[in-house]
């Protein structure tokens, strides 16, 4: 039977938390902090605006102008372009967001050769999506994904807000080199049931 594989956007294809902490530090002049300054998931707790910080999330242009993480868009289109599997991206916009949908799904269209954008899925509730395997950063979809797909395969990108994950990861690697090696994994296990 053909595999589906679920794919996270931010954090996972794209680099969403440095440009919004950048982006956060240039409108409150607050100290600036950096991904590898972030230990818990919810940013809550790390600024003293939550708000302005939410705000930033809905502005026009955010996502789109969001960086590739390393080789995601290179391993990403080997996927799509070898057929293997089905490759669904599941991301969660903001809510109040007018514009994360349309972007999100520019920003894929525009770097994806022959993406098709019915292959998005925009949902805070990834744990109702049925598939094989789960490539996201957050600890909370992981783990609640995993209860209700027990036999799928749960895959992360290592930071340090997902060190302390309430189950077990079938993959986990460094942002560096993670996309060469969840393509191998994805690869190695479209061959076992």
């Amino acid at each position: 039977m053909r595999k589906t594989v679920l794919i996270d956007m931010d954090q996972i294809l794209c680099e969403q938390v440095n440009t919004w902490l950048k982006k956060y530090h240039d409108v409150t002049k607050e100290p600036l902090l950096k991904e590898s300054d972030i230990t818990e998931y919810n940013l809550s707790s790390r600024v003293k605006n939550y708000s302005i910080l939410h705000d930033i999330l809905c502005e026009k242009n955010f996502f789109l102008d969001l960086k590739p993480i390393k080789d995601a868009v290179k391993y990403l289109q080997l996927l799509i372009d070898e057929n293997k599997c089905d490759i669904i991206i599941a991301t969660q916009p903001p809510h109040n967001s007018k514009y994360a949908a349309y972007e999100k799904t520019l920003w894929l269209t525009s770097r994806i050769r022959n993406f098709n954008a019915q292959n998005i899925t925009f949902s805070h509730h990834k744990h109702l999506l049925k598939a094989d395997i789960l490539f996201d950063d957050a600890p909370k979809n992981l783990t609640k994904w995993k209860q209700t797909n027990p036999n799928g395969k749960i895959c992360m990108i290592d930071y340090p807000y997902n060190k302390i994950i309430q189950t077990e990861v079938d993959f986990h690697a460094e942002k560096t080199n993670a996309w060469e090696l969840f393509y191998e994994f994805v690869n190695k296990n479209l061959t076992t049931d």
